[in-house]
């Protein structure tokens, strides 16, 4: 669905169209393939049978010319065996042609001829016959003639025409075979060609980035590249294949008519020789002096070592016939059987050799016929001689020479189609190149509008019009002028913002100059924007507070972080003005972009806040001490007795001007600490010690709620025996602080001698007020009969104090900011403990100021942990 919506209806057409040809392409190489395979196994086998044949009539008239012969009487065992394999030959031409009715009738037409032949040969042949002289062979009876009959009629004209036929179709086919190889090729070729093309148009109409289309060309040109090779492989296999056929061919052409020379040379010096002995012998002056011939016994001898000493030769050629058809069983078969047959020759001819050594000393002018044994044995020699060069020897030497004769014209094929080859994939590459140079030139055309596009818009010019098309480059011109666009909107902004802010917002060069300020410097200043252009920015700053802004500003010169800097500056009219500066030093461009900020009112509201918090330290606390003294002048009975309802009147008056005092030194320590002139009067402080004074001090408040409260310490105190796992505490009930760590003494407030592991360097008075807040805190929020653990670690280098309570915790949301000033759990707290949610603040504030930190743990309902700590730096 998707491809469906990107894919114009013509792209898909082209797409299905090409796929359609390409398709064909395949199908008729399939094709083609098939019917050359098909006429590759016709042809082998017409060749195979054609060979059958021409073995059937071999052995046929073998047996026919045994029986024949005059001189020699046949063997019946060995006429009945060949007889048999005649038979076997039959039947294996027969299987070779099961599925053709016609065929067989031929095969079985011309076996039942051959063998009444080959018995009415036997039949004339029953009975013995003397051996005819040589000088009256020529002479042939009746009977002989009707054996030569037979001999002549043992192979049948159909036979005779079938072999023809066969050869004739194996030739056919073969060359058909050829035909269809070289179409599968150049089909391959066209298909190769066609796709190519197909896949650069759809690519270039497809591909809409270059990028895809580049990617697309370089893998249709690798493809294409790797086709083309192996085609151009395919190609040279074959041709190298033809070349070592015809190699193979010359070899075995030169070898056969080798072999085929030399047993004709030696069957014609047999017959040239026996027919000039029969001439002699007919003469009428014929004497035994007059008769020398080869076949004499010393020329017989010479003629039997002549040819024995080829023996080797001819081996040699047989083997390397054999090497050469190693893999075609029927010409491997023809092979062995023409060498079986020169092996009997070589071995008729040794064995004659042999006779003739032993027969040397009683060695005469004898005639021919005069030795019956010797003229057997040249008989059987010769019978083994056409066996050697067998019609089938001959075919084969036939094909190859055909095949030597049409190898030339294949090798031609096979190189012109190799050129033709190479110059497709040839002007594919150049096609390819062309498109990528094509590609190349727009991308640069196009990439150098954009950098003009880029000069303009840094010349703040108007923009080139955008490039036409959908890839990377037309998409990288629209963001551009999208982005100049925005730039544009975004310096129309700023501009807008810097114009309209109310802080100066400036520029000051490596000479201290004002390069750029915004209208805001009339405002503040009084100075206009021209004005301010080129004036030094020194001369507008009070004279105090030159020399440390220009330190300031050298300071961020080099390198150092931006700090706010408070600068007294002076109008255009004289006025003085206190300005808050915001600068950045910028090395590239040499350039201090500062924003001053007018903070004069708030500088006024501040020095009102000062004289607030005097007027509330001399007007609000004094006339309180006034008041609590005089509560305690009544109390005392110094200005007479009290009833006792008046007692409870000042009571509750004393503690009201108690709480108030409290809460306005709150404030006052709040504002201190703000302005950093809480000023801390530290000494070495045994964290034991203020633990101890914190319970005793907080023991009648923490005995009328009703809770405990235990100090526990990690250190033995000094001359107590520790036991063994115990950790030194004191219980502080209604009664004062007791420590129960020494067996010996249980007075209160007994003195100890902590060990330096507890010993921190802080102001006791400011540590002694944190542990009252953390625990008077911890007395209002438990519940009655809890109590209250106090505890102090030295751990790292530092003291850790811990208050530990039974309360109610706190919410896991409030404990974030359970330290900021004015935060409470709730806010029924102010009204039931009276609490004015700076006790916390306070207590950070100091700790912080020791330089240590504070936090809490608490889980609701489960009590809270309130825990500091603040490095020892003891001095010795």
């Amino acid at each position: 669905m998707q491809i469906g919506k990107k894919l114009s209806p013509k792209l898909i057409g082209l797409i299905v169209t090409g796929l359609i040809f390409e398709s064909m392409f395949w199908i008729t190489i399939f094709k083609l393939g098939e019917s050359a395979r098909t006429d590759a196994a016709q042809a082998s086998n017409s060749t195979a049978l054609v060979n059958k044949i021409d073995s059937i009539s071999r052995r046929a008239l073998d047996i026919v010319a045994t029986c024949a012969d005059p001189i020699q009487t046949p063997d019946v065992q060995i006429v009945q065996k060949n007889i048999a394999n005649l038979d076997a030959e039959f039947a294996e031409a027969e299987k070779l042609v099961e599925n053709d009715k016609e065929k067989q009738s031929v095969i079985a037409t011309a076996k039942d001829t051959a063998m009444q032949h080959i018995n009415a040969t036997l039949a004339l042949r029953s009975h013995q016959y003397k051996l005819v002289p040589l000088n009256q062979q020529h002479v042939v009876d009746q009977k002989w003639a009707q054996v030569q009959n037979h001999e002549l009629a043992v192979i049948t004209d159909q036979l005779k025409e079938l072999r023809s036929n066969l050869n004739t179709q194996a030739e056919k086919l073969k060359f058909h075979q050829t035909e269809l190889t070289h179409q599968v090729n150049d089909i391959q070729v066209a298909c190769l060609c066609f796709t190519t093309i197909a896949l650069l148009l759809i690519a270039l109409l497809l591909a809409k980035k270059i990028t895809e289309r580049l990617n697309w060309i370089t893998v249709i040109l690798i493809l294409q590249l790797i086709g083309f090779a192996a085609l151009l492989h395919s190609l040279q296999q074959q041709s190298d294949a033809e070349a070592k056929g015809n190699v193979e061919s010359l070899k075995m052409v030169s070898a056969i008519k080798e072999i085929d020379a030399c047993f004709k040379d030696i069957d014609t010096a047999i017959f040239q020789s026996i027919f000039s002995d029969i001439k002699l012998a007919g003469r009428p002056d014929n004497r035994p002096e007059h008769r020398v011939h080869p076949l004499f016994p010393d020329a017989e001898d010479d003629l039997i070592v002549k040819y024995m000493d080829k023996r080797n030769l001819i081996n040699f050629r047989f083997e390397m016939l054999k090497e050469l058809r190693s893999k075609d069983p029927d010409q491997l078969s023809i092979i062995q059987s023409s060498k079986a047959a020169s092996d009997r020759v070589f071995t008729l001819l040794e064995n004659m050799h042999r006779q003739l050594d032993r027969e040397w000393t009683t060695w005469k002018s004898q005639m021919l016929e005069s030795n019956p044994a010797r003229q057997t044995s040249w008989r059987q020699v010769q019978n083994n001689i056409k066996d050697v060069s067998s019609i089938n020897l001959m075919s084969m030497l036939n094909q190859e020479m055909e095949r030597t004769t049409s190898s030339a014209k294949q090798q031609d094929w096979y190189r012109s189609r190799i050129n033709f080859v190479l110059i497709a994939e040839c002007l594919i590459i150049l096609t390819c190149l062309s498109i990528i140079a094509l590609t190349v030139r727009s991308i640069t055309k196009r990439v150098s509008i954009m950098g003009d596009n880029a000069l303009r818009l840094a010349s703040n010019l108007p923009l080139n019009p955008l490039s036409a098309g959908n890839d990377e480059i037309a998409a990288l011109d629209r963001t551009f002028h999208t982005m100049a666009d925005a730039l544009s909107e975004s310096r129309r902004k700023e501009r807008a913002v810097i114009e309209n802010a109310s802080d100066v917002i400036c520029s000051i060069d490596a000479h201290g100059h004002f390069s750029a300020v915004n209208p805001a410097s009339l405002t503040i200043l009084g100075y206009t924007h021209d004005e301010m252009f080129g004036k030094v920015f020194i001369d507008l700053v009070f004279l105090d507070d030159r020399k440390p802004t220009i330190a300031a500003i050298e300071k961020l010169k080099a390198g150092s972080d931006p700090e706010l800097l408070e600068v007294r500056m002076v109008r255009k009219d004289g006025k003085q003005i206190d300005t808050l500066w915001s600068a950045t030093w910028s090395e590239a461009d040499k350039a201090l972009f500062c924003v001053i900020h007018d903070i004069t009112e708030r500088k006024e509201a501040e020095r009102m806040k000062q004289e607030v918090v005097a007027m509330i330290t001399h007007d609000l606390r004094t006339p309180l001490s006034t008041i609590r003294n005089f509560h305690e002048m009544l109390a005392t009975g110094l200005l007479g007795e009290l009833t006792e309802k008046a007692n409870k009147m000042l009571g509750l008056a004393d503690r009201n001007a108690s709480r108030m005092l409290s809460l306005i030194n709150d404030l006052l320590d709040v504002e201190k600490i703000k302005a950093g002139m809480m000023e801390l009067e530290k000494e070495n402080v045994s964290a034991s010690k203020v633990l101890e004074h914190t319970a005793q001090s907080l023991s009648p408040l923490a005995a009328e709620s009703g809770v405990s409260i235990v100090c526990v310490r990690s250190t033995p105190r000094a001359g107590a025996t520790p036991r063994a796992g115990a950790t030194h505490q004191s219980n502080v009930g209604s009664t004062p602080c007791v420590d129960r760590s020494d067996s010996d003494s249980n007075n209160i407030g007994a003195e100890s001698s902590d060990s330096d592991d507890l010993t921190f360097y802080v102001d006791e008075d400011k540590i002694s007020r944190v542990l009252t807040n953390l625990v008077s805190n911890a007395i209002k929020f438990s519940p009655r009969d809890s109590s209250i653990k106090l505890t102090a670690e030295s751990e790292n280098g530092s003291v850790v104090i811990r208050i530990k309570d039974e309360g109610r915790g706190i919410p896991e949301d409030k404990i974030a900011n359970i330290f900021d000033r004015f935060q409470q759990v709730s806010v029924q707290d102010h009204t039931k403990s009276g609490g004015s949610g700076l006790g916390l603040a306070i207590c950070k504030a100091i700790v912080e100021l020791h330089g240590g930190e504070i936090s809490v743990e608490s889980e609701e309902g489960k009590g809270s942990t309130f825990k500091f700590s603040i490095p020892k730096n003891s001095r010795t």
